[in-house]
């Protein structure tokens, strides 16, 4: 073989070679890292928000209910809770016969997540009392000043001598999920928005902003002390009063009522907590 086949089968061999290696490069996938998916829902300061850095989407179950955590001392001071959603119309209400371990005097802590269906009507969220026999308590939403719109939260407390009302600075005017706490504690002081000594404290979405308020006739009484025992049913989405009844429309999550006073601090965590819970009844 001459000089000039030989570098011309040189040339044929380096082509062959680099279609080869071109060949192997493309049946062999490089391996590239796998961005994560990003599931994050539209945040707000009311509505429970949670995100979540994984491979593949998860589809979330609608009507996720929370599961509260509490300190491990508060476990046994637990006297109710309904737990999961639980969805209320014009007519629907839960019932309690009478429970004396609801009947709570002295201490009382109420939690739980709501959200409004209907605006302008007072809607009660529960009744353990009764506003003319001035007895137990009851929580509710109330009309604000004029022009009386129903949107104020209110916190009842009567010891059939005078009444207190607590309500908070702001009403709930949307379709969203709020959370609330209430504290009593008759050994307690606490100072409301305006200053004024009180013995319970309403806390909205984290927010302990309200004041206390009574009847004209109870104005320059000092602020209740203890609740009167109310022995009769307890009602969750209800007025207790057989005539005006009151009904609230839209859901509840997990109504907890405890004999003991948790506390601000605890209360504005157990909201920091909770609303990492989705809420999202589209899905």
């Amino acid at each position: 073989m001459n000089n000039k086949e030989l570098a011309l089968t040189g040339i044929l061999v380096v082509i062959i070679v680099c279609l080869a290696i071109q060949i192997i490069t493309l049946n062999v996938p490089i391996e590239q890292p796998c961005p994560p998916v990003i599931i994050q829902t539209d945040y707000d300061h009311s509505k429970p928000v949670v995100e979540q850095t994984i491979s593949t989407v998860v589809p979330v179950t609608a009507h996720t209910p929370i599961d509260i955590e509490y300190d491990t001392d508060t476990d046994d001071n637990v006297v109710f809770q309904l737990e999961g959603i639980h969805e209320f119309d014009r007519h629907t209400d839960i019932s309690y016969p009478y429970d004396r371990t609801t009947d709570i005097d002295e201490e009382m802590t109420i939690m739980m997540w709501f959200k409004r269906d209907v605006f302008n009507t007072q809607q009660f969220l529960i009744s353990k009392g009764h506003h003319g026999d001035r007895q137990g308590w009851r929580l509710m939403i109330k009309q604000t000043k004029p022009p009386y719109q129903y949107e104020q939260i209110q916190f009842d407390v009567g010891n059939k001598a005078s009444l207190n009302y607590y309500k908070t600075l702001d009403g709930i005017v949307d379709h969203e999920w709020h959370s609330l706490v209430i504290l009593f504690n008759s050994n307690k002081i606490y100072v409301d928005s305006k200053g004024t000594e009180t013995h319970g404290v309403i806390i909205l979405d984290g927010k302990a902003e309200y004041y206390m308020a009574c009847p004209p006739e109870d104005k320059g009484n000092p602020p209740i002390d203890d609740v009167s025992l109310y022995r009769a049913p307890m009602y969750i989405g209800r007025h207790s009063d057989q005539k005006n009844k009151y009904y609230f429309t839209g859901s509840m999550s997990n109504v907890t009522i405890m004999d003991v006073d948790i506390g601000i601090s605890a209360a504005q965590n157990w909201h920091e907590t909770t609303k990492a819970f989705i809420y999202d009844e589209n899905l």
